[in-house]
Parts: C-alpha cells; sequence; structure tokens
C-alpha cells in the first residue's frame, strides 16, 4: 500500500512538472490568446508554485488582454489555508489589476472591434462590366527525349584543317659579356725632385774646414737636409767677430771643442 502511494505521487509529480513546463513555453508566445491560456493553465497548477513565474512575466507584458485573463484566473481561484508569501502578492496584484481595468473601462470604454475589410463592389447592380482579368502568361513546356530520326536530322560537324608552316632553325649569334674595367687606387711612388739650392748667410769659414750635406734618417717629402761641417785640427782661427753666447768664441761663433756640429737649413723663397 506504501509503495502504490508513493508511486503514484512521484507520477503526479512528473506529470505536474511535464505540464508546467510545457505553459512556461507557451508563455513565451506571440500569439497573445496563447500566454492568456498558459497564465490560466498555471493558476490550475496551484499558485504556491507559480506565483514567482506569473508575477515576473506579470511585470514585462504588454497586452492588457493577457494581463485581464491572468488576473480573473488568479481571483477565481479558491483560497487555500497555508499560501506562501509570494502567492499572496499575487492575489493582491490580481485584484488591483482587474480594478485598473475596470476603471479604464468606464473612462475610455471597451476595446475597439477589428477593423472589417470593405464588401467587394457589385458590378451588375450598378450596370458596370467587371474588369477583366489579365490573361496568364504562356507556361514554359519542357521537351521530351528526341528521336533517332531527328538526330539523324543534323548536319554532321564540318572538320576545318589548316598547314602551319614548319619552325625554321634561326642561327645562334654568340656575345661575349661585356667588361668592365675599373681603375683602382694605387700608391704612387715619389718622384724624384729638382735639386733645391740652399744658401747660408753668415761669416765665411776659414780654410780647413770640411762641409758635407747630407738627407735626414727618415724620408719626409720635402724635408730640407742636414749640413755640417768640422773645424780643422788646430785650434788657430782667424777671421771673423763673432761670438757664441757664453763668450768663448773664435770668431765665428762656432765652437772648436763642440766636434761636428749639424744645422738643417730652409730654402728661401
Amino acid at each position: 500500500m506504501f509503495t502504490e502511494t508513493k508511486s503514484r505521487l512521484g507520477w503526479r509529480t512528473g506529470a505536474s512538472r511535464f505540464t508546467m513546463k510545457e505553459q512556461l513555453e507557451l508563455l513565451q508566445s506571440f500569439d497573445p490568446a496563447e500566454r492568456a491560456q498558459a497564465g490560466q493553465q498555471l493558476v490550475e497548477l496551484g499558485l504556491t508554485r507559480c506565483a514567482e513565474l506569473l508575477l515576473d512575466h506579470a511585470a514585462n507584458e504588454f497586452d492588457n488582454r493577457v494581463l485581464a485573463a491572468v488576473a480573473g484566473a488568479v481571483v477565481q481561484a479558491p483560497p487555500k489555508p497555508k499560501e506562501s508569501r509570494r502567492a499572496k502578492e499575487l492575489r493582491e496584484w490580481a485584484a488591483a489589476e482587474l480594478e485598473r481595468s475596470a476603471l479604464e473601462e468606464a473612462f475610455m470604454g471597451s476595446d475597439p472591434d477589428a477593423v472589417a475589410f470593405p464588401p467587394e463592389p457589385d458590378f451588375q447592380s450598378a450596370g458596370l462590366e467587371p474588369v477583366p482579368e489579365p490573361e496568364p502568361l504562356p507556361v514554359r513546356v519542357p521537351v521530351g527525349p528526341v528521336d533517332v530520326v531527328e538526330a539523324a536530322a543534323v548536319p554532321a560537324p564540318v572538320e576545318y584543317r589548316f598547314e602551319v608552316p614548319e619552325p625554321v632553325a634561326q642561327p645562334i649569334e654568340y656575345r661575349p659579356a661585356e667588361i668592365e674595367y675599373r681603375l683602382t687606387e694605387q700608391p704612387v711612388e715619389p718622384s724624384a725632385s729638382e735639386p733645391i739650392e740652399y744658401r747660408f748667410e753668415g761669416p765665411a769659414p776659414v780654410a780647413g774646414y770640411e762641409v758635407e750635406a747630407y738627407e735626414p734618417e727618415t724620408y719626409e717629402p720635402a724635408a730640407p737636409p742636414f749640413i755640417s761641417w768640422r773645424p780643422p785640427a788646430d785650434d788657430d782661427i782667424s777671421g771673423g767677430t763673432n761670438g757664441d753666447a757664453a763668450g768663448n768664441g773664435n770668431g765665428n761663433g762656432h765652437d772648436p771643442g763642440a766636434g761636428r756640429e749639424r744645422l738643417q737649413l730652409t730654402p728661401r723663397g
């Protein structure tokens, strides 16, 4: 007995859930009549179970006819001793909606009837000829299979032949690639310079001096040579009146004890 009662309760619960899901899908329909019918079916399933869904839908519904149908079904539903807070709010909303609809109908009247299409004109009673209907356009008839006799009457294709001359071998002309010559910068040896005459202005050396001229040790372009002279063996040198800076002169500004003297000259002009 307990198992049978439990199975019946489970079957009823599953059936009500399926019906509730089906009505929720109809509640989102574009047809106002289907939405109103779905709202009434949800009210029959129980206000406590469907109060939350109906309140959310009523806040977004824009058709007054659907709102009036749902509100009428909620008001007509018998009250139960233990109803949820949302069920009581749904009953309050239904009463306020019916009152608003009654006031709106009293001041503005009921909804106007749908506009009917005008009747078709009676040409015979007015003595007029009806407008002739346009002729239908010709229908394209499909072509059936072609017979063998008709296919044989079709002329055979004509074959045209054109003579094409054979290609003649052309002589090949060999042209070597052009060679490009470029001058590269190479070091140029210095050319022999012309002899330069150097003149030394001063007191003429006395007889016995050895004069020697030679180039510098390191090569420098346009560098003047060195000139050196050596005094004679004896210290008896005459001539000249100038002495050195130390006062030990011998008449020509040269110290005999200094040995070989080197003097680098620069050319004039």
